[in-house]
């Protein structure tokens, strides 16, 4: 993630990026969207697994995860999940330094999660509406 962090911000404040007006902040996401693919997918811990990223519409960027969970998963257990989930990306989002760029220009983390059988989860978006 980090690596993305600084993608960005390199990409932003890049005086090439912004000549003559020609690239939006959507096309910004993309491009960073685009080389972080490059290094996927990405095991960030024994069940959760990193399978895509892409830029998504009202400067956003999109995540998709895969969960290592039972097929016979509870609601109670995905809510569980779900909950952990977005307290950990808030607090990451509100209050990691590397993620003010993220703040100031109002670009969203959408996050999807779904089983190893690509069987729909839930799904968390973070912006700075959320961050006190």
């Amino acid at each position: 993630m980090k690596h993305l962090t600084t993608l960005l911000l390199t990409l932003l404040v890049s005086g090439s990026l912004w000549a003559d007006g020609a690239k939006t902040l959507d096309l910004v996401l993309q491009e960073v969207a685009n080389e972080y693919s490059k290094l996927l997918p990405i095991r960030l811990d024994a069940v959760m697994t990193v399978t895509k990223v892409y830029a998504g519409l009202n400067k956003s960027l999109v995540y998709e995860y895969e969960l290592k969970v039972k097929s016979d998963i509870t609601k109670k257990g995905i809510e569980k999940l779900r909950n952990i989930s977005f307290e950990r990306e808030k607090n990451n989002y509100c209050s990691n330094p590397e993620l003010k760029i993220y703040r100031e220009n109002n670009i969203a983390l959408e996050h999807y999660f779904t089983d190893t059988s690509r069987r729909f989860l839930f799904n968390i978006i973070i912006d700075k509406t959320l961050c006190d």
